[in-house]
Parts: C-alpha cells; structure tokens; sequence
C-alpha cells in the first residue's frame, strides 16, 4: 500500500544549506541535535546533491548502534583498504559515523590514525549524534559544527515547506505551527500529515501525542502488536524480524503493514526497515503499557536475537531491563564494558547481578562471576566488590568439580582479590605470584582488552608509604604490574615502566623522565592499551609544563581545558599564568576535576584511587585560590591528620605545603616555617621537589618571613638552588607560551567576528 504522503519532499532553510556546503572545506564535522531533526536526511540530501557535483565522490556510512566494536574495526579497516585500492587520491572521500556517542574510543582513533597516512587525499569525517552535548567534548574542538538551532523550523519556513508538500496554509497558521512545535521537523512533519488526512491541524505541543493520533490510533490491534513486536529495533531486518516473529519467513501481507506506516522506510538489499525515532519512542511507551509478561516475552525475543547476531551490548540491556539474570551470565561478556541501562554503567549492572543472582546461578556461570567483580572497581563499589568476592569465594568451595577446575578458579580468585590489596605492594605482588602458580602462568578470565585497573596517572604518589622508600615501593609496585601483564596476556602493558617516569618527573629529572614515558608507550602501543597511553600522554604533557616545550605545552593546555575558560582576564599575563599554573597544580597531584581531559573517561571504570584519597585536597585548593586562608587552614589541619594516617607520602607534602603558605599569608610566620620544613624533610629523602617549584615564588615570599640567618642557609642548600634554577626556567618558559597564546587567541576572535 502506498503511503498517503510524498515523504520525499525535504525542505531546508537557507542557513542550513550553507552550514552542509560547509561540509566541503572541513576535515572534521559534528551534527549534533536530538532525535527527529532530520540529522541523517539532511547530511543523506547533502551528499546527493554534492555528488550530481563530483561524480568520483565516495560516501561510507558506519552506525554504531548496531555493531560491537570487532565489526565496527572491520568496517574501519575495509573502508581504508577500498579508499587505498579503487579512489583516486583527488576524490571527495566521506566517512560518516552515526550514533558517535555509541563509539568506543578505538574507533575514534583508528579512523583518525587512518586519516593522517592519508593526508594527501581529501577525506571529510562526518560524526552525527543525538547528544547536544557532543560539542563539548575535546575531541570535536576546532571542528565544524551543525547543531539544533541550524535544523529549527522558522513560521516562514514552516510556510514554504507545507507549500512545498502541496499544503498551502496561511501565515497566521505557521506562526501557530511554529510555537506549538518549537520549529523541531519532526512534529511539524505530523502536523502536514494531520492537515492531508483530516484537513486540519492538530494544536498540541506534544509530539508523541501527535504521533499516537496520526499513525497509532489508525491500526488495528494485529497491526499494532506486529509492531510493537519489532519496538526493541530501531533498524529491523528481514532475518530478524522473522526471528522475533517465530517464523522461517517473514509473511507479504506483514511486510506490506510496515510499508504503509509513516515514520517506517523500508530499505532494500537487504531488505530492511528503519524506524524513525520519534515513533520508536512512542511504540516503547507503548510496550511498557503492556502487561509484563507480554512486554518481557517481547524485549526478551529481541535480545535473543540480537545475541544471535553478535550485537550482545544490545542483548544485555534487553536482558538487564527484565533482570533475566541466566541469560546475561550466558552471555560471552569479554570486552565488553559499555552495556547501558538508561544512564546506568555496566559496573552497576554487575553490582545489581551479583547482589540478587542467587548462588547456584553462580555456580553454573563462575568465570561470568568473577568477570561481574573486576568491574566493581569504583569509589563507591570497593566495599561491594570486596564483599562479593567472600561469596564467590564460599560458592567456589562448594561446587562440586575436578580439583584442576577448583584450583583455576581459585586463581582466577586470587588475582582478582590482589588489586584490591593496593596500597599495600607486598601483599599485592605475593597473591599475584600465587595466582600465576596456581593458573599456570595464564588467566582465561582477564583480557587483554579488559580495563586496566592501575592506570591512572600519579598513582605512584598513593603507593608510595615510606619516606626514603620510593626506589623499593616503585620496584615493588613495577613487579606486580609486570607479573600481571603477563598473566593476563598484555592487560596493563607498559603501566610499569610508567612508574618510573613519574618517579623521575617527581624528583625533576624530566630527560629521563620523557625516556621511560616514551618506552611506556611502545610498551602499551604493542599490546593495544590504549588507558596506559592516556596516562603516558598525560604524564608527558606535566613534563612539557615543566620544560616549556613548545608542541608538550600546547597538549598540555588542551588536556588541562582551564586555559580557554571564560573567566580567565586574557588582558592580564600574570593572571592568566597563575591561572595555567594552578591548573597543573591539579594533574600534578593526581587529583580529577569536574573539568576532565581529553581521553579520561576511562579512568572512570578504573579503581580511582587517586579521588578516593585524594579528592578532600580539591576543597582545600579550591579555598587557597579564592585566598580564603582561614578556611584553608581550618579544613586542612583536619585533612593533614587523616593524610597522615593513609601513609601517603606525596598526599602529605602537598596539604602541608599549601598549609604553610597559607599561615604565611595570614602573617603567623612560626607556623609556617614548621609547616614548610615539615612538608620539605617528608620530601628530600626521596629527592621529591615537583610541589615547590611549582609554588616556589610564593614559597621564597614565606620564607623571606624567617630570620634572616635561617633563611640564608636554607636558600644556600644545594637542593633548594635547584628547585630555584628550575622554577626560573619552568615560569619564564610558560609565560612566554601564555603571551603567544593570547596574541593566537585575539587573533582568531577577531577573524571570527569579521
């Protein structure tokens, strides 16, 4: 049956017109706006119409929804190689990756590295989200951006497009149109279809009721349930649509119901039906009016099938929104760690399995078990996880198996259990050492591919307990980590080595530093881990802060995101250097802020030690900035205590030093000096001066508060003119980068309001 309305008829106002021919001279470009703006017509319309222009153009179109990362690298990969062996190296190449907030960051960098080996050839990237907020994220700064207020609908253009569609209504009526739907096309296009059905306009600002009144009240009760059985897809095919149907065959007369409905396009080889989703919205609000046991059967069927198909992200959110617990266990779940209910992690739905899967649901599925626990690794799962594996541990003891079985189980076990011994090293490095004995050298339930538990930047300053101790707490720390790369086939490959850049970075040895960061990331590189070469990347960018290295400085200010904000006076150098600085001040502690950067998301699904001890530092800086002292000084005795009996040693020095100088600043000099000399004896032993020399023009101003004497035969030691040569130089190094900086930054402000 023919569709009662030209859905062919697309109408764009002359700004968005402009904003896709701009397409044409962007290497990267962001489409940004929520569901039912027309995102994927518009930039479908936009290569039509550029190909009539240049007919050698080739258009690659990859949806993340669908895909688990393996096919998304094939696709990858096989887009390459076809650009490689049949494009001419001057055709218009596009690569469009929709869903982009579905993309796993391999993705991202396998199409960018794939980019830059062919930069003579003109390759245009295309990334279509239905999160506004994608702008935000680093990685699309300087693109070209198309975003919700391009796509908006004006009265005007609401009046031509109905003209268009053979509809013609009067102004008054446009304007209407227009505040009832807020010009989004998607219910303005109900609206068209509402006039050439009733010959009238619905008035309702609610799109989904409008929805229900134009396309679901027009079924009958077989048809709706034929399409409520399809709600879980937003594309379906042919081959599933027959699974969830029951049958070998998908029957003609059901296939010509989906042709008929608006809002569904039927695509052929392979046949298949994209649903748009506006109306995927309303049928899933349908579906949850259904009576359980029937909405169950259905979301339940569906993940079956896309289980089948290799799409087991998809099928574990079906299976988790209706707890089925047997069948997320059944599932081969390795690599995966994006799963998402709703706004949910997948770390909370291992939390939720494993607090209400009963044990001998465990029993049947060990490894999945254990697989549940490596994810409870949060701040606010420790204790869960620690809890869990006590019951993994009685459920293992009882099951009744082989001895082999049981002893690999038990290492599995204690492997797992070790990373949950940090800080303590020497407990960590014994049970690592005797889960390899009792596996065997190898782990079936750790990946490769699985997140690294420890490679978080600065994690070093945590493990590290004993003044003078450092060189044994690194050794200790690096065999451990070693020991269980090698256990677990490459997982945390390359975090040892970088132990011992931070251990030269602390000490101000930048050279050897960059050395062991650069033999990291080969490290890493090698063995696909793609946290520790976040790490590294960030480790090496605190290096450039510190030898004002032009290309390290500008990653550095990217990843610290501080250096473009608003509130920063562009027209006062000193602030702005203060200002950076401070910012470093942050990463040098190892502290995460609201304001992450580039990349470390993944720190997120790793154990966060660094904001589980260190985060109550961030209050007590925050107050240091605002120069409120007395603050500082009241909520940072408390917080010195408590440092003090977490036997971190870096965590110490850097509260106690930040106390001296506020007690200084309040003129009570006594206290500052102990404070000072406190913090300084805590740190030479292991030759630490990364917290001074960052602070050190205001630590010389509190230290000329001393007798004269004192002062005189601290600022003569040795160690303390080092710290003085290298402050010198890491300041006038970064505020000449600031200067250039701001003139880059007028520059373009300028260029962009002509």
């Amino acid at each position: 049956m023919k569709k009662e309305t030209d859905d062919t008829v697309h109408f764009y106002s002359n700004n968005l017109l402009q904003k896709l021919e701009a397409i044409t001279k962007a290497a990267v470009t962001l489409v940004a706006a929520p569901a039912g703006y027309g995102k994927t017509t518009a930039v479908r319309d936009f290569l039509k119409r550029r190909e009539e222009k240049s007919p050698g153009l080739k258009a690659e179109w990859i949806t993340a929804a669908n895909d688990a990362w393996e096919k998304l690298n094939l696709k990858i990969l096989n887009f390459f190689e076809k650009i490689d062996s049949t494009i001419n190296v001057d055709a218009e190449i596009y690569l469009i990756l929709d869903n982009v907030e579905l993309l796993p960051d391999q993705c991202r960098n396998k199409i960018l590295e794939g980019t830059r080996q062919r930069e003579k050839m003109q390759i245009h990237l295309l990334f279509l989200s239905n999160r506004e907020d994608a702008v935000l994220d680093p990685f699309f700064s300087g693109s070209h951006q198309i975003i919700r207020k391009d796509f908006i609908f004006s009265a005007t253009d609401i009046l031509q497009y109905f003209k268009m569609a053979g509809s013609e209504i009067r102004m008054e009526d446009a304007i209407r149109l227009y505040d009832y739907t807020n010009g989004w096309i998607a219910a303005i296009y109900l609206q068209l279809l509402s006039l050439k059905r009733t010959g009238d306009i619905l008035h309702s600002g609610a799109a989904i009721l409008l929805m229900k009144s134009v396309v679901w009240d027009a079924l009958t009760q077989e048809e709706k349930e034929l399409l409520l059985s399809v709600a879980p897809f937003r594309t379906v095919t042919e081959k599933q649509l027959a699974y969830v149907l029951n049958r070998k065959e998908v029957p003609e007369e059901m296939k010509a119901v989906l042709d008929k409905i608006p809002f569904i396009w039927k695509k052929e080889t392979p046949l298949r039906y994209e649903i748009h989703a506006m109306l995927q919205e309303l049928l899933t609000e349908r579906l949850t009016d259904y009576h359980d046991g029937k909405r169950a059967e259905i979301e339940l069927r569906a993940g079956d099938c896309f289980k089948e198909q290799g799409q087991l992200e998809t099928a574990l959110c079906l299976y988790w929104k209706n707890r089925d617990y047997e069948r997320i266990l059944a599932t081969d779940m390795r690599n995966i760690s994006c799963v998402r209910n709703g706004d949910a992690r997948f770390s909370k739905m291992a939390e939720d399995i494993l607090q209400n899967c009963s044990d001998s649901l465990l029993s049947r599925f060990p490894k999945q078990g254990l697989r549940m626990v490596i994810h409870l690794c949060g701040r606010d799962t420790r204790e869960i996880q620690k809890e869990f594996l006590e019951r993994l541990l009685t459920v293992f003891n009882q099951m009744n198996v082989k001895e082999e079985e049981r002893r690999h189980l038990l290492g599995e076990w204690t492997l797992i259990h070790a990373l949950t011994r940090f800080p303590d090293m020497e407990h960590m490095l014994s049970e690592i050492k005797e889960a390899g004995e009792l596996l065997e050298g190898k782990s079936s339930v750790i990946e490769r591919e699985d997140p690294f538990l420890f490679e978080i930047p600065m994690l070093l300053l945590l493990a590290h307990s004993t003044p003078g101790n450092m060189d044994r707490s690194v050794a200790t720390f690096e065999e451990a980590i070693n020991l269980y790369s090698v256990i677990t086939n490459g997982n945390g490959s390359g975090a040892g080595t970088l132990l011992r850049a931070e251990a030269a970075l602390c000490k101000g040895f930048f050279e050897e530093a960059s050395l062991y960061c650069y033999k990291a990331a080969y490290l890493a590189g090698s063995n696909q881990q793609a946290g520790a070469l976040r790490a590294t990347e960030l480790t090496l960018s605190l290096i450039a802060l510190c030898t004002g290295g032009e290309e390290g400085l500008k990653a550095a200010t990217k990843l610290l995101n501080h250096f473009a904000n608003e509130e920063i006076n562009f027209r006062d150098n000193e602030s702005l250097t203060n200002e950076l600085i401070s910012s470093a001040i942050y990463y040098m502690m190892g502290i995460e802020t609201g304001d992450q950067p580039a990349g470390m998301e993944a720190s997120q699904t790793c154990v966060p030690w660094t904001v589980i001890l260190m985060e109550p530092l961030k209050e007590v800086y925050t107050f240091f900035r605002e120069k409120n002292y007395v603050e500082v000084i009241q909520y940072g005795e408390k917080l010195s205590e408590k440092l003090a009996q977490s036997d971190s040693v870096y965590a110490l020095i850097l509260i106690e030093t930040i106390l001296s100088l506020s007690y200084a600043k309040l003129e009570q000099a006594e206290s500052a000096r102990d404070r000072f000399m406190k913090a300084f004896s805590r740190a030479m032993p292991d030759g630490f001066i990364l917290p001074f020399y960052v602070l050190w023009e205001q630590i010389v101003g509190m230290i000329c508060m001393w007798d004269k004497q004192t002062a005189e035969e601290f600022l003569n030691r040795e160690t303390v003119m080092r710290i003085d040569r290298i402050s010198k130089e890491f300041r006038e190094k970064w505020r000449s980068y600031c200067i250039d900086y701001i003139r880059i930054k007028k520059t373009m402000e300028s260029e962009i309001k002509k």
